[in-house]
């Protein structure tokens, strides 16, 4: 009974004494220079949700609330013992209406919030040498599932400089494509469903894609028509020829005097 009793003071005090060494610990850390800091401070680093605006069959993405972990921030901070603000690690949250739950719905723009421009080009065996002549980064390549098959070489180029937009296909050949895309990538393979076609929409929706809806064409005097309609989460679709390279330097230029920036899907969509 003796021994019993000292086995049940020996764990009491060792209890005790964790719950003492935890006590201190956490004193020490809420009364750290760095951590006083990060408390001061990380809510200038942290932004509300958007919800995403839905209108009958169509849906402009929302963006993620950013909220910052504070003991996974101290903790990285207290390693290099200085207060360091790139070293914020951030949680994030969807907003209460998202893409990710509605993509029976149509894409007709990006978030009006982020300074994002979106150009689309539809390749086809007509102009894909053209791609040669430019660096289309951050450009989004519009793509039948026939002309993804037969130009493995050439849609993983486009791969490595933008994202790739599905435009027509049966759900067996979406469903393998979006894995194979997947894999390649960790993104999900948008569809360009510009006629509202509601059985690609369902193929598109049951891989958890989004649809990319009908939008501004422009195949002529580009940057004027460009300069006329830009603005934040624009998609535009512009015919691939010789004049529009030539115009692109221009464009681009003017693009960026705007504070804006020519966005892939893959990038430019994600609310998180």
């Amino acid at each position: 009974m003796r021994k019993l009793f000292e086995y049940i003071g020996l764990i009491t005090l060792m209890c005790f004494s964790f719950f003492i060494t935890e006590k201190t610990s956490m004193i020490a850390k809420n009364t750290d220079e760095i951590m006083l800091t990060i408390k001061d401070k990380y809510k200038d680093y942290e932004t509300e949700s958007v919800d995403a605006v839905i209108n009958d069959d169509t849906i402009i993405p929302g963006s993620c609330a950013k909220k910052v972990n504070i003991n996974r921030s101290y903790n990285k901070m207290r390693k290099v013992g200085i207060y360091d603000d790139k070293l914020y690690e951030y949680t994030y949250e969807l907003p209460l209406v998202s893409l990710v739950k509605n993509y029976d719905k149509l894409i007709v723009s990006g978030n009006h919030s982020i300074p994002n421009v979106y150009f689309f080009l539809e390749i086809n065996n007509a102009n894909k040498s053209l791609l040669e002549k430019y660096d289309f980064d951050n450009y989004n390549f519009i793509l039948t599932d026939k002309f993804y098959h037969d130009n493995r070489t050439l849609v993983n180029k486009m791969i490595k400089h933008g994202s790739i937009v599905i435009s027509s296909t049966n759900f067996k050949s979406y469903k393998a494509l979006a894995k194979e895309y997947r894999n390649k990538t960790n993104n999900s393979l948008y569809c360009y469903n510009d006629v509202g076609d509601n059985d690609f929409l369902n193929s598109c929706s049951a891989n958890n894609s989004g649809s990319i809806g009908k939008m501004i064409e422009i195949d002529q005097n580009y940057f004027l028509n460009i300069k006329k309609r830009l603005k934040n989460g624009q998609f535009i679709k512009l015919t691939l020829k010789e004049e529009l390279i030539d115009s692109l330097p221009l464009i681009e230029e003017y693009i960026e005097s705007k504070g804006l920036k020519i966005s892939s899907v893959d990038k430019g969509l994600k609310e998180c």
